[in-house]
C-alpha cells in the first residue's frame, strides 16, 4: 500500500513539474537554424521576420499608419500582425462576389453551410472594416465598402422619421439596434 502511495506522489510531482516547465517556457527560439515555422494557407504569402511591413496605399492624413519595420517589433507583437494580416486574408477569401460573407464550411461534405443571420454578415463586414483600416490596403477597403453598402441595401427609411433607416427584418429577427451599430 505503501508503496503505491510512493509511486502516485512521484507521478503527481512529476507531472506538476512537467507542466510547470513547460508553461513557463518562451517556446521556439525565434532565431537559429532549428525554428519551425507554420506555413501559410496556400494562396498567400506569410510575412518574413526580416521583411519591412508597409501598407500598399497611402495613408490619409490624420489616420495612424499601421507598421513600419517588423524589426523593431518584439516576437509576441510580430505573431500578432501576422495573426491580424491572415486573419484579414481569411475574410476576403470567405467575402462572395455579392458582397456578403460564406456563413460556413462544411469539409467533411465540401460544401458551404446553409443559412445566414443579417447580424453575423454585419459583424463580418465591421471586422473587414477595421482590418483594412489597420492594413491600409486599397483593396481591403473595396471590398469592405462594398460589404457595408450590401447590408445597408436591406435597409429602409423609418416613415415616421426618414433621417432613421432600420433592416427591413423585424425586431424578433434582427436587434435593429445591434445592426445600426455594427453597420455605422
Amino acid at each position: 500500500m505503501r508503496t503505491r502511495m510512493a509511486w502516485l506522489i512521484g507521478l503527481l510531482a512529476l507531472s506538476a513539474g512537467g507542466f510547470l516547465t513547460w508553461s513557463l517556457t518562451r517556446g521556439q527560439n525565434p532565431s537559429g537554424s532549428n525554428t519551425s515555422t507554420v506555413s501559410a494557407p496556400t494562396g498567400t504569402k506569410a510575412p518574413s521576420a526580416g521583411l519591412k511591413l508597409e501598407p500598399t496605399a497611402p495613408i490619409p492624413e490624420g489616420k495612424t499608419q499601421p507598421l513600419g519595420d517588423a524589426g523593431k517589433l518584439s516576437p509576441l507583437q510580430k505573431q500578432m500582425y501576422a495573426s491580424a494580416l491572415r486573419g484579414t486574408e481569411w475574410l476576403i477569401r470567405a467575402n462572395r462576389t455579392d458582397g456578403r460573407f460564406v456563413y460556413g464550411y462544411l469539409p467533411a461534405l465540401r460544401r458551404v453551410m446553409e443559412g445566414d443571420h443579417y447580424l453575423q454578415q454585419a459583424g463580418a463586414a465591421f471586422a473587414l472594416a477595421r482590418a483594412a483600416h489597420f492594413s491600409g490596403d486599397e483593396r481591403h477597403i473595396a471590398l469592405a465598402r462594398q460589404a457595408v453598402l450590401t447590408l445597408l441595401a436591406d435597409t429602409t427609411m423609418n416613415a415616421k422619421e426618414p433621417e432613421v433607416r432600420h433592416t427591413t427584418w423585424p425586431s424578433v429577427v434582427v436587434n435593429r439596434l445591434a445592426a445600426a451599430r455594427l453597420l455605422v
